[in-house]
């Protein structure tokens, strides 16, 4: 009420709100809903055996009667390169320095110079490869 009467003024009589049963229909069952996976990942390791995952997200939530997403329906793992053996690990090394070269001059100065290459080494038993 905004004021009551005055003066001469009849009250107002009666209710401000008023409140009735009514039925609400229930909304249909919705269950949970998974998105589309991931793509997988890069395997964990290169050789030997690894690992790969990915991943979903829920799309659509259960409603209230709905039945839930599974727990643990998120993620997926998966072995890979299981029958990738790993190569023997390879060092790298030199070979015997050459003999010195012949100075070029006839007289002052000069130069000589010698060399080797470098080359890869079996890690078991330090041999070429």
């Amino acid at each position: 009420v905004a004021s009551e009467a005055q003066g001469t003024g009849l009250p107002c009589r009666g209710e401000l709100t008023q409140t009735r049963a009514c039925e609400v229909r229930c909304s249909q069952e919705v269950d949970c809903k998974w998105g589309s996976w991931s793509n997988w990942t890069k395997c964990d390791q290169e050789c030997k055996g690894g690992q790969q995952r990915r991943h979903r997200e829920i799309e659509q939530e259960p409603s209230v009667r709905g039945n839930p997403c599974e727990s643990r329906a998120a993620d997926q793992v998966r072995p890979c390169n299981t029958d990738v053996p790993c190569s023997a690990a390879v060092y790298c090394g030199w070979t015997d320095w050459s003999e010195w070269s012949s100075p070029t001059a006839d007289c002052g100065n000069d130069q000589v110079r010698r060399s080797r290459m470098r080359i890869l080494l079996d890690s078991d038993e330090n041999t070429p490869t």
